[in-house]
């Protein structure tokens, strides 16, 4: 499979893998937009995965995306934006981040965190907090390397 067939069925499977959820009532969160954007450079591709959600409630609200990257594929970049401040995710033990985002999501402000599900390093699941009455542009950036094949 050629590269192109192969980023845009890449692209396809996430688009519908990529879900928000929540947990019974009340009404979720709004996804206010979503786009992912694919380039290809030689035989690395790059993809933009971006999210702007909006919480019209009066308290806290999680969403949670799961996503499935390609085999081989990492995350290189994931970043919020809060009241026009931009935060960098950072590398954390799993533990040690896990109980970073439970303390800032207790107290009702907005927080995310990226984690491995189902123990399989392909799966991920990106739990975002946001504050009552907030709007957070989100995005994830991963490699991949393609394979190459002459012909």
């Amino acid at each position: 499979m050629s590269g192109w067939r192969c980023l845009i069925s890449v692209s396809f499977l996430l688009t519908i893998l990529l879900e928000l959820t929540y947990q019974g009532p009340p009404a979720p969160l709004l996804m206010m937009s979503y786009s992912m954007r694919s380039t290809v450079v030689f035989h690395c591709a790059h993809t933009l995965v971006a999210s702007v959600l909006l919480n019209p409630h009066a308290e806290a609200h999680e969403a949670i995306f799961d996503l499935d990257l390609p085999h081989l594929a990492f995350i290189s970049n994931f970043t919020m934006t809060i009241n026009n401040t931009v935060y960098i995710a950072e590398v954390k033990e799993k533990h040690q981040a896990k109980k970073i985002y439970e303390e800032v999501h207790q107290q009702g402000k907005t927080a995310a965190h990226v984690g491995i599900r189902d123990r399989e390093s392909e799966k991920f699941r990106i739990s975002t907090n946001l504050a009552a009455g907030t709007e957070g542009p989100f995005t994830l950036a991963y490699e991949k390397l393609l394979q190459g094949h002459q012909g």
